[in-house]
C-alpha cells in the first residue's frame, strides 16, 4: 500500500493504523499533530483510524527552542484547535469570517 507522508510517497505492508504508522516512523506522539486526507485526526482515534492506499497524511512536530521556535510552535497549535473547533461546530471547514 502507498500513502504520502507529508507529501513524500512511502510503502507500508498490510492496512497499518495511524498509530501503528506513527511508531513506525519512530515519532514522539505527544509533541506531534496529524491530519488525514485534510482531517484533523484527534490522538485518542489514532489506533482506530485505519490508513487505506493512496491516503495523504500531514505530520506537524513541535519542537522547543528560541523566541521564533516558540512563536512557529504556537501558531501551530492555535491553527489545529481552529479547525478542531469547526470539525465540531460544524463538522466542517468554514473560514472563521464565514462564520
Amino acid at each position: 500500500m502507498r500513502v504520502f507522508v507529508n507529501g513524500e510517497s512511502k510503502e507500508l505492508s498490510g492496512t497499518p493504523s495511524l498509530a501503528e504508522l506513527i511508531t513506525q516512523l519512530d515519532l514522539p506522539a505527544a509533541r506531534i499533530a496529524v491530519e488525514l486526507n485534510r482531517v484533523v485526526v484527534r490522538r485518542n482515534e489514532w489506533s482506530n483510524t485505519i490508513l487505506h492506499d493512496g491516503d495523504r497524511i500531514e505530520i506537524v512536530h513541535f519542537v522547543g527552542g528560541g523566541i521564533s521556535s516558540a512563536f512557529i510552535c504556537g501558531c501551530f497549535v492555535l491553527w489545529f484547535v481552529i479547525k478542531l473547533e469547526f470539525m465540531h461546530v460544524n463538522s466542517s471547514y468554514s473560514p472563521i469570517i464565514a462564520r
